[in-house]
């Protein structure tokens, strides 16, 4: 009985001590899963941790890219928009303006010898403010013109054929009489016409006493082709009336009343002594 109570012990005793080292391995695993299972849940929250940032991350940089991409954008829009200001201004520069426009128009006109058209026409561009260059353009052609009729007037009037130099001046006068070169024609002219006429009435100016007196207008018309028409004295006379009517400022006008009324003094007494 007492052996067997004793083996009893001795059994459970054995078993007490079999059991604790097992259990104290088991807790000792237990406690590295435990620890184990803590580390992973940190690196599991550390991962989303990182993730949560990695994910921060790639919005920021998206969000950058983006802005950058922005950026690119309007500044090629900008780029684009200034290039073609620049060719807006590049073809408005070369485009004519309205003045320029009008000058061709002059310069036409010249070609085709209207020298009033293009006169009318330089002289309103040059007297305009909107292109400078065109105005400057317009006032040379226009000195141009002026210049050149001034030379033709003074060729014309040097014709040594009094009938041809007005013929010619006349010519001049249709092209140019809008313009400043008509003073010139007009001086020209009247001067060609006293020449003219004291080539035709010279001699009966001369018998009649009118030596010195500048050359007579000529006598247009049937003028000189009245009664005496083929008189000196009539001649004389015609041309005498002429120059104080025409020329009523000249110099010569006094002298000719006075010779005018010799003639026609001259003349009274012819003709009481044919009465007698």
């Amino acid at each position: 009985m007492i052996r067997s109570i004793a083996s009893l012990l001795f059994i459970v005793s054995l078993a007490g001590f079999l059991y604790t080292p097992a259990s104290a391995a088991e807790d000792k695993h237990e406690q590295a899963a435990a620890v184990e299972e803590q580390k992973d849940k940190t690196d599991r929250e550390k991962d989303r941790d990182d993730m949560s940032d990695y994910r921060k991350r790639r919005e920021q940089e998206k969000e950058e890219r983006e802005r950058i991409r922005e950026e690119r954008r309007k500044e090629r829009e900008a780029k684009k928009e200034k290039d073609k200001e620049n060719a807006d201004k590049d073809k408005e520069q070369d485009k004519p303006s309205a003045q320029q426009e009008q000058l061709k128009k002059a310069e036409k006109k010249l070609q085709d010898g209207d020298i009033i058209g293009a006169w009318s026409l330089l002289d309103s561009i040059a007297k305009q403010d909107d292109d400078e260059a065109a105005a400057k353009q317009a006032g040379e052609s226009l000195k141009q013109i002026e210049t050149k009729g001034q030379e033709e007037v003074k060729k014309a009037a040097a014709v040594d054929d009094p009938s041809e130099a007005e013929r010619q001046l006349s010519a001049l006068y249709k092209k140019y009489w809008r313009t400043p070169v008509k003073n010139a024609l007009a001086d020209a002219l009247k001067q060609v016409k006293l020449r003219k006429a004291q080539q035709g009435s010279g001699a009966a100016a001369a018998d009649a006493g009118g030596a010195g007196l500048p050359p007579m207008p000529a006598v247009e018309g049937d003028a000189a082709q009245g009664d005496g028409a083929g008189e000196p004295a009539a001649q004389a006379a015609d041309a005498y009336r002429k120059l104080v009517y025409e020329y009523p400022d000249s110099r010569f006008t006094q002298e000719a009343r006075n010779k005018l009324d010799e003639l026609e003094a001259e003349s009274s007494a012819d003709r009481d002594g044919d009465g007698q």
